[in-house]
């Protein structure tokens, strides 16, 4: 059996365009806020399914303090959450002015930059709310150590 000393191998590398651009001021302005909003109204449509499984499941097989404690845990993950809105608007901001202006390079600094802090913001979060939520529950699971889900606090 005799080999070849060459391999041919033939790849196509015709690649469609990316439908990532989208210019938004050219076209059906009713298009473009439809496919520019339906995303973000299947995401609140899915995070109110997830509240009302929550409340179903709490009210059937927990007590009032569980539910209760649900109901303020949501305020304060609620605030949280526009705070990290809030900080994604503002750099989108910026993406898009540099996106804009085609500095390409700055860019993707900005984005790493981006991506850096708030990966250290959620760390640091994340490890200040486990560190003081033992002390922040403590008078409320001396209450309710009677019940079954006040353990898993």
């Amino acid at each position: 059996m005799r080999h070849s000393s060459h391999l041919h191998l033939h790849f196509h590398t015709h690649h469609r365009a990316a439908r990532y651009d989208v210019d938004m001021t050219k076209g059906s302005i009713t298009k473009h806020l439809i496919n520019f909003a339906l995303p973000l109204m299947v995401g609140n449509l899915f995070q109110q399914l997830y509240n009302m499984v929550d409340a179903f499941i709490l009210g059937r097989f927990a007590g009032d303090l569980e539910f209760a404690a649900v109901g303020v845990a949501g305020s304060v993950m609620n605030l949280f959450l526009f705070m990290i809105t809030g900080a994604c608007t503002g750099i989108s901001v910026i993406f898009a002015q540099l996106y804009g202006a085609g500095e390409r390079e700055r860019f993707r600094r900005e984005h790493w930059l981006s991506f850096s802090c708030g990966l250290l913001v959620t760390l640091a979060c994340s490890g200040l709310g486990f560190c003081c939520s033992r002390r922040c529950c403590g008078s409320s699971r001396r209450q309710a150590s009677s019940r079954p889900l006040s353990r898993c606090i």
